[in-house]
């Protein structure tokens, strides 16, 4: 809670059992994700600053990693796309996209929780610098991993 300067009159943990959380990012219902840099450990936790309800691991970290933050593109509630960044030297993009159903379903029944623990696609950001320039090129996405890892190093 904060008085109306701004300041901090109380708080309480809303996340436990994690290790060297980063940034994170809000989302469009008012949750937080929260992103664990834990080696081949970490993941993204969505929790509630509210305290309704307990924080849940999210589909947004995989396997695991060093994540660092999210964006979400809420132009269209109904077509999310969820970005996470991973914090290493050859941390890929990737870009959650929850199942049409799913959102549908969520957005119908103004119940978005379930978007972040159910299926949906992952895909990493492959960058193809124009040759001549390292300021220009193209991007697109790919179910690979590796592929967005290598991108990311180059």
């Amino acid at each position: 809670k904060f008085d109306r300067k701004g300041r901090v009159i109380k708080y309480k943990r809303i996340l436990k059992n994690t290790s060297r959380n980063c940034q994170g990012g809000k989302t469009p219902w008012n949750t937080w994700i929260s992103c664990e840099e834990n080696g081949n450990e970490g993941q993204c936790w969505e929790t509630d600053p509210f305290g309704k309800f307990k924080p849940r691991k999210t589909k947004l970290g995989g396997s695991g990693g060093n994540f660092e933050a999210v964006a979400i593109d809420d132009r269209d509630m109904y077509d999310l796309k969820f970005f996470v960044t991973n914090d290493k030297s050859n941390g890929e993009i990737r870009r959650f996209t929850p199942d049409s159903s799913v959102l549908w379903n969520a957005m119908e029944n103004k119940e978005p929780l379930s978007i972040l623990t159910s299926p949906g696609k992952i895909e990493y950001l492959i960058l193809e610098p124009m040759e001549d320039s390292q300021k220009c090129g193209t991007y697109y996405w790919t179910d690979s991993i590796e592929a967005g890892q290598k991108s990311a190093f180059e």
